[in-house]
């Protein structure tokens, strides 16, 4: 983000007390800042306009924000609404849950959108834990119990996995690049796996995960490049079970049977240990670089089917119009802006 964003940022509080005006900030910082922060205004107060949250309404306002809005308006409100967020058990509890329902219903899924995932998760666990605290306290003790050592698992997985790959000769005489990505379930995502057909926490098989990436070497058509590639996938799937036990009835080939929506990418389950009783699973996904591109930013982006967009249409309209409002930012930025955005 740029100057302005910060400045918005920083300064929108101060201009909702009644401390700033406009005028005061425009004749200071300029027009640009101004406008920014009056979008910041209009944004922040939309969730209450609305007579109820529910999810028709809630899917209107996020449409509404993105079409018709500087989508840097909206970092700047879901951000300050992250911060809120963070503090907000020093407000009364009916203050509270309101905040929370606007979060897991506008802000997190907004978040999602915009592809900055991390903040999105956050604000979902935050928005959990005030609405549904026992169930919050239910899954961080049972996370703690079972996955305390989650982190370095995952780390220790992927390092082990990205050294096996690179080893191999078959697999190198097919890709040029791999990259290798882990993460642990967040407490919000997991109860919702938990929720999802009666399962009991011992039937969530990916709170720990590992992602994949694979980029074929250059040479030939298209499609024998794109041959290349399923075949590396299917490679490095081989690889993955011979380190670990592949947990049966796990395996999801999307690359074999794409989904609707295009996604093309390999799911399947190990088990990291040997323990007779319970050992750790891990989700593996591996899909190839053009696929990534369509799982992160095409219509099968998995981040906006996690902001709660299920219609193919819906979710290109919305990856549309939040793509058009930073393209249509980035044709106004001048050189000298841009210079000092991208400055080191």
């Amino acid at each position: 983000m740029d100057a302005e964003v910060i400045a918005a940022g920083l300064l929108q509080e101060a201009l909702e007390a009644g401390y700033l005006r406009i005028s005061a900030v425009e004749r200071e910082l300029g027009n640009g800042v101004g406008r920014l922060l009056h979008d910041c205004a209009r944004v922040k107060h939309m969730p209450s306009r609305m007579d109820t949250l529910d999810d028709d309404s809630a899917n209107v306002v996020r449409q509404f924000c993105l079409a018709f809005h500087d989508v840097r308006a909206v970092v700047v409100v879901v951000s300050a609404r992250l911060d809120v967020m963070r503090h907000v058990q020093t407000l009364p509890r009916y203050r509270q849950q309101i905040l929370a329902l606007e979060t897991m219903q506008i802000y997190a899924p907004l978040a999602h959108v915009m592809g900055t995932g991390t903040m999105g998760l956050e604000l979902e666990d935050l928005g959990f834990w005030v609405l549904f605290p026992d169930s919050y306290s239910y899954i961080e003790s049972w996370l703690k119990r079972h996955w305390a050592d989650g982190d370095e698992l995952v780390a220790d997985s992927q390092q082990l996995f990205l050294a096996s790959l690179e080893a191999d000769p078959e697999l190198q005489a097919l890709i040029k690049l791999v990259t290798i990505t882990g993460r642990c379930k967040s407490r919000y995502s997991t109860m919702k796996k938990l929720l999802k057909d009666g399962r009991q926490p011992e039937e969530v098989y990916d709170i720990l995960g590992l992602r994949v990436v694979l980029t074929p070497k250059d040479g030939g058509s298209l499609l024998e490049e794109k041959e290349r590639g399923v075949k590396a996938c299917y490679r490095a799937m081989e690889i993955a079970t011979s380190l670990w036990k592949e947990l049966e009835g796990r395996l999801k080939d999307y690359i074999a049977a794409p989904k609707e929506n295009g996604y093309e990418s390999l799911h399947f389950a190990v088990c990291l240990g040997d323990n007779a009783n319970w050992s750790p699973h891990m989700e593996i996904q591996i899909r190839t670089a053009a696929m990534h591109a369509m799982a992160e930013g095409g219509l099968a982006s998995h981040s906006l089917y996690k902001g709660g967009l299920t219609d193919p249409e819906q979710v290109y309209y919305m990856s549309l119009t939040c793509q058009m409002g930073f393209l249509s930012w980035f044709s106004s930025v001048s050189p000298v802006t841009f210079l000092a955005i991208n400055k080191p």
